[in-house]
């Protein structure tokens, strides 16, 4: 009976072909009725399939057996017969539909890029941030790791309504179980982000110059304050986007992941800034209100655990990201000192840095989240060897070269838009810049040459991942993201050097335009 089971479930078709008449649900249903009855009439070998299911576990994530896939197959053979969501299969969606999917999303990823770049800008003469100088620092670790974290939410809930599961009834308990779970997260890394920042600044200074206690305890619960509020609010919007994606039919990776990016971002820095000027008088009272503020928060954590465990994906996903997380914000940081050294020596480096980093990563995400979704759902052949090659990933017919090669050709056009508007904003509002056509011919290279490469390595890193049987919607975009700030910045980083053989070449600030009233205005940290 069993050999029997798996000559039948052999013969599933990998790839759901979806047809314009219904005629054949019920034979279909039939079938899967009779299957679940072999499942279940296979006496003596049920144990030995509980078994086999069983030993699945490995260190790195759950591995799939034969019996897995059959099973799994026929469940979203069972979801998608019930969705009318068929417009998402991916291998139908033309190059235009990825387009116009996806103009909107990148168009506000970037734009959200830029406004995060004015909002740091214009903050960093505040009293808040004269007082406490590492609030600025806390910001550019924080906000990529909780990005991180949003896109990787987004991204499993787009597989999830890829495998149908959003049509099931007990969908929002999930949901509400993986919010829990993000929460959880939040707080490990908004305290693991100020560890790192005043690690590295106690390495970087002298004894007599040790940032106080009284900061690291402010910024921690700071940060605790701001994170939970932006993971509250931006999850919430990401469900209400998935879902409403789902239903008209739009493929849901093409527009979350930047918009994830995008509002993870701003919601972070808005919610530091803006807490932390409420906050702060309250917190220099004493050293106990935030040490308070702390536990609070950090009492709240086996909560939330206790709520995400009752999920399967969420507790796998709670165990097997730790690891990913630490590996990112060590690339992340990496990237912050290349960018700290630059701007000694090159100030208007930070004025790219964001563009470079943010909305590279926001495409290599899309093309990760794209490609896990279709392995998770199709469960296809093994085409690891074969993608390597990067002509044949760029080149071929099929729809995941066919949506990396219209992403990496729109990036040019977007990354001008953006710099441009980023111009034009400076030069109204802040200290206006002046720029030399060599040099925005070679930011525009070093930005091609990012996103080949990053697109590249979403093909690369979410076959690996699957290939070893690690769930690539767990671990993909936060190594991508974390690549692309260090090698962004780093580009950025060799181009000024190469363009200040010529000094006319290089982006020089004008004197400040006056219209910020704290323009001139000089911090201890200065």
């Amino acid at each position: 009976m069993r050999r029997s089971l798996h000559v039948v479930s052999n013969h599933v078709p990998r790839r759901l072909k979806m047809s314009s008449d219904h005629k054949s649900n019920s034979a279909s249903n039939d079938d899967q009725v009779k299957m679940k009855s072999l499942h279940t009439s296979g006496g003596g070998s049920g144990q030995q399939d509980k078994t086999t299911t069983s030993n699945q576990t490995s260190f790195s994530g759950l591995t799939r057996s034969s019996t897995e896939d059959s099973a799994s197959m026929i469940t979203y053979t069972e979801a998608t017969q019930k969705s009318s969501f068929v417009a998402v299969l991916m291998e139908k969606e033309s190059t235009s539909d990825i387009f116009w999917q996806t103009l909107i999303p990148f168009m506000v990823g970037g734009l959200g890029s830029v406004a995060c770049g004015l909002i740091v800008n214009r903050a960093q003469k505040t009293d808040l941030v004269c007082e406490v100088p590492h609030l600025i620092a806390i910001c550019v670790p924080l906000q990529g790791m909780k990005g991180n974290l949003d896109m990787t939410f987004t991204s499993r809930l787009g597989t999830m309504a890829h495998r149908g599961r959003l049509r099931d009834s007990g969908y929002a308990r999930r949901i509400l179980r993986s919010i829990a779970l993000l929460e959880a997260q939040g707080i490990f890394i908004s305290l693991f982000s100020v560890l790192i920042t005043f690690a590295l600044e106690g390495l970087l200074q002298s004894r007599k110059k040790q940032p106080p206690v009284g900061d690291f305890l402010f910024l921690g619960s700071n940060s605790l304050f701001a994170m939970c509020i932006a993971s509250a609010i931006s999850s919430v919007a990401m469900v209400v986007l998935v879902v409403y994606s789902y239903r008209k039919a739009i493929n849901p990776d093409n527009i979350g992941t930047p918009i994830a990016a995008s509002c993870g971002d701003l919601l972070t820095i808005m919610a530091m800034l803006v807490i932390g000027v409420f906050y702060y008088p309250i917190a220099m009272v004493s050293n106990w209100i935030s040490c308070s503020v702390m536990a609070a928060f950090l009492a709240t954590t086996p909560f939330f655990l206790f709520i995400a465990h009752k999920d399967d994906e969420a507790w796998i996903a709670a165990r097997q990201q730790g690891p990913t997380f630490l590996l990112a914000a060590i690339l992340s940081s990496a990237a912050g000192l290349v960018q700290a050294y630059g701007a000694m020596s090159f100030p208007e480096l930070t004025v790219y840095q964001p563009l470079v980093a943010a909305t590279s990563g926001n495409r290599a995400s899309v093309q990760s989240a794209r490609i896990s979704s279709y392995l998770n759902t199709y469960k296809g052949p093994n085409r690891l060897k074969m993608r390597l090659n990067p002509w044949i990933y760029y080149t071929s017919a099929d729809h995941e070269s066919r949506a990396a090669f219209l992403i990496l050709m729109t990036s040019v056009p977007y990354q001008l838009a953006f710099v441009l508007l980023s111009h034009a904003v400076a030069y109204v509002a802040l200290a206006p810049l002046r720029l030399n056509i060599l040099f925005l011919l070679g930011y525009l290279i070093t930005v091609f040459i990012q996103s080949f490469i990053l697109l590249y390595l979403a093909e690369v890193v979410v076959y690996s991942l699957f290939h070893f049987g690690i769930d690539p919607d767990l671990h993909a975009i936060p190594l991508l993201t974390s690549i692309g700030d260090l090698l962004g910045t780093a580009l950025l980083f060799v181009l000024f050097l190469l363009t200040s053989i010529s000094p006319e070449v290089v982006v020089v600030s004008e004197p400040p335009s006056g219209l910020l009233a704290n323009a001139n205005k000089t911090c201890s940290y200065e």
